[in-house]
């Protein structure tokens, strides 16, 4: 009598990433989180202790409207700074974006989070402006690499063990 064969189960897909507008001057990003709700991905980019976990290794924040921040990447020399332009728990933060090492590139990037149709969460990420010039359209290209990487990442991130708010955070090396 031959055995039938389990048909192997695919895992639900966790996280999918779409680029939504095609337009050059800006990106827009829609990144669904169908395990995390709203408030787990809204706490991942304002609570330094869980942003160091997926994007930048330190990150100095001072999180409210008209506050700045500081995240670095040591190993590669990148510091990323900016001011918080709006802080509206747990749906929305935007804030400026300046490379210390791209002075002159200074952009706008907007986080909103929203429930998502069948659970969990849908993430848009929107940035620009970007000139159409050559570096416009590479830096362009360069964010939208660089959030191709990072924004799964995360999804990895484990729930916070306390619920304390800090300022500052750094990975440990």
């Amino acid at each position: 009598m031959a055995r039938k064969q389990a048909t192997p189960r695919t895992p639900r897909q966790e996280f999918k990433l779409t680029l939504v507008s095609p337009e050059p001057s800006f990106l827009l990003l829609r990144a669904d989180y169908l395990r995390l709700g709203p408030e787990a991905v809204f706490d991942r980019w304002t609570r330094p202790e869980l942003l160091i976990r997926w994007w930048p290794p330190e990150a100095d924040m001072d999180l409210r409207v008209g506050g700045h921040y500081r995240f670095c990447w040591p190993e590669a020399g990148w510091e990323l700074e900016g001011e918080y332009l709006s802080l509206l728990p747990p749906k929305e933060v935007a804030f400026s974006w300046r490379w210390k090492h791209e002075p002159a590139l200074v952009c706008v990037v907007k986080v909103t989070v929203e429930p998502g149709a069948v659970g969990g969460t849908t993430l848009f990420v929107r940035q620009g402006p970007y000139s159409d010039s050559p570096a416009g359209v590479e830096q362009r290209l360069d964010h939208l690499n660089g959030w191709t990487f990072f924004l799964p990442r995360l999804l990895g991130v484990p729930p916070p063990s306390q619920p304390a708010r800090t300022r500052r955070a750094a990975a440990p090396h």
